[in-house]
């Protein structure tokens, strides 16, 4: 496979698999030449001209830079110790499973087997340079800017949640955003049936599985989901703002501001003049006192 091939291989799988930083795709762009540098007419090969010809005099074409058990060992050290190293060795793994798509096939275990690994039967493999590699081009293309977009407005996962609105989809959509301020859009429904249609604003998740409080701030109640009312559709809307924390272990009061405090199982809402203890977010500065003692946040 051309080196075209092989980029946009990699781009397109990266930003299925949800990459959205330009260094992170270019990295894995970058890797998926990497292979290749035992070839001394490739492009990397011909980048790194003195390397590409000593291991080419030395093991050939498509033998150790090929094999898995070069690249999945760099693979995991950079993916515990060095992220860069990570997306880099994940290019060139996608070379390797393109490659098996070569009329030649890949030695993947070299040096301890030389047992050539292809995807296909002998009719449906790629030829390099030949138009249906160039047909493969165009299909990776369009699958990059195709998940590009869709990157671009939060992800398969997103829109197919967008899609369903389940509440379930938001809730550990919710958990993954972390102290990010969000947003529930949806409807409720109340034990007496009323159903309600809006945009609430998440405080946190409580103590039971999948429940979380929420605020109506129309009303300035504080809702908890399965107890108080349930959804019946439900979409999250992440912001990129977050919430301010802190911990305070015995009972102070609050001289400023606003916040919402979990103690026990339960969040709380409190303004100013109200005691506040345990685990604190806010948005907006706040001042606590304790006794004779004041703290600024």
């Amino acid at each position: 496979m051309i080196a075209l091939t092989h980029i946009t291989f990699a781009v397109a799988t990266s930003l299925m698999l949800g990459a959205e930083s330009t260094t992170t795709i270019a990295l894995v762009g970058i890797g998926s030449l990497l292979p290749d540098i035992d070839h001394p007419r490739s492009t990397v090969g011909m980048i790194f001209s003195p390397i590409s010809i000593y291991l080419n005099k030395k093991v050939g074409h498509r033998t150790l830079t090929h094999s898995l058990l070069l690249w999945v060992p760099l693979n995991l050290i950079g993916l515990y110790f060095y992220k860069p190293l990570f997306f880099i060795t994940m290019g060139a793994i996608s070379h390797l499973v393109l490659d098996s798509w070569n009329v030649s096939g890949v030695m993947l275990f070299n040096p301890f087997s030389e047992k050539l690994f292809v995807l296909a039967g002998r009719n449906y493999r790629i030829r390099s340079g030949s138009r249906s590699e160039l047909i493969l081009i165009v299909i990776f293309l369009f699958m990059s800017l195709m998940m590009g977009h869709v990157n671009k407005l939060g992800g398969a996962r997103i829109i197919i949640q967008t899609t369903m609105a389940s509440y379930n989809m938001a809730y550990e959509n919710y958990l993954k955003k972390g102290l990010n301020i969000s947003y529930i859009e949806g409807k409720l429904r109340f034990p007496n049936g009323y159903i309600k249609e809006g945009r609430w604003l998440v405080i946190g998740k409580n103590s039971r599985y999948m429940e979380l409080t929420i605020l109506d701030e129309s009303t300035d109640e504080l809702i908890k989901i399965y107890q108080d009312a349930e959804f019946l559709k439900a979409v999250l809307k992440p912001t990129k703002d977050k919430w301010e924390t802190i911990k305070v272990s015995v009972p102070m009061k609050l001289k400023k501001g606003t916040v919402y405090f979990k103690s026990g199982k339960n969040w709380r809402k409190a303004a100013a003049g109200s005691t506040v203890y345990g685990y604190i977010i806010y948005r907006d500065y706040i001042e606590l006192t304790e006794f004779e003692k004041s703290y600024d946040y």
